[in-house]
């Protein structure tokens, strides 16, 4: 419950700033942006934590630590990832008003930095392992 209310928090601060700064559609952006990189990183602290609270649990079986930690983690993740998104469909015009009253528009730009902050980390991910091999092929290439 600690980080469902630490994502809220965090929620809560981006559009407090951002909105005090202004609503004009640059800083939309900024904030799709910052809540993307958000979401991220709290994901990957929370894996680390819940792994952490489920060995603390100390489960009797490993399908029993399995299925708590696959709770933790997809309850967690699905707040942190859709409450945004939640937000800017279902409350945001009855709360605060959207860019030019148009909340779909700005539910496209989140929707679309999610989308390319998940694919630049999983890019990143997937192409750490070829570079590193890379480079020590390349450093035994020259000891040789």
């Amino acid at each position: 419950m600690l980080f469902v209310g630490i994502v809220v928090a965090c929620l809560i601060a981006i559009y407090t700033y951002i909105t005090s700064v202004g609503e004009e559609s640059e800083y939309v952006k900024y904030r799709a942006f910052i809540n993307a990189i958000q979401i991220k990183i709290l994901n990957f602290i929370y894996k680390r934590v819940a792994k952490w609270l489920n060995n603390w649990e100390n489960h009797e079986t490993e399908s029993k630590y399995a299925n708590s930690l696959a709770v933790k983690m997809f309850l967690f993740q699905f707040f942190n990832s859709y409450s945004s998104l939640f937000y800017i469909a279902f409350g945001k015009r009855y709360m605060e008003t959207c860019v030019n009253s148009n909340c779909m528009a700005e539910l496209s730009i989140q929707l679309i930095f999610i989308y390319f902050v998940n694919f630049a980390t999983n890019i990143i991910e997937l192409g750490m392992p070829v570079i590193i091999r890379t480079i020590n092929l390349y450093k035994e290439r020259r000891k040789l």
